[in-house]
């Protein structure tokens, strides 16, 4: 399965992972230890990421990856190492968001090898909706939390998960 190949899924329960990406490890993923380099997993999560902003349709997300308009940025990640990857491994990368604030959520990510199921990492990461021509930070809006909460599985007006966009 070639890098343009990589097969989604969205079979997780909604209230955990709704998107699953499958990456199959390459050559040029290994490093000289002869294990999969620490920077191709936070290029899975960031893939990953990609796509579950896709999913929202007709979200700011899906229609503004590009360097205008609102969208969103990085603005934390972190990855904990929990098993070497090798050569001809399949990662199965899930991802979900955990925490919707005024102007930025939370997405966390399990990684684990898709022929065994063994967990090889998991990770967090932090974004800011972001609009980039007036260059800060912009509120939720609430189609977009209503978006979240439908692929979530999550009741709209739960309070801790859906917090007004004030």
């Amino acid at each position: 399965m070639s890098e343009s190949e990589e097969r989604v899924t969205n079979d997780c329960p909604a209230t955990s992972y709704p998107i699953t990406v499958d990456f199959p490890i390459r050559f040029r993923d290994i490093d000289m230890m002869g294990h999969v380099n620490n920077a191709v997993f936070i290029t899975m999560m960031e893939q990953a990421r990609v796509t579950y902003c896709e999913r929202l349709a007709g979200s700011a997300f899906s229609r503004s990856m590009g360097p205008r308009g609102v969208s969103y940025i990085l603005a934390a990640i972190t990855c904990h190492f929990k098993a070497p990857v090798k050569l001809g491994a399949v990662v199965r990368t899930r991802v979900g968001i955990t925490d919707l604030r005024r102007s930025s959520f939370t997405m966390s990510y399990e990684l684990a090898d898709a022929t065994t199921g063994t967990l090889v990492a998991t990770g967090t990461s932090v974004q800011v909706v972001y609009d980039y021509d007036r260059a800060r930070s912009v509120p939720i809006p609430a189609a977009l939390r209503s978006q979240v909460a439908a692929l979530e599985g999550w009741a709209t007006d739960d309070p801790r998960r859906i917090p007004p966009a004030t």
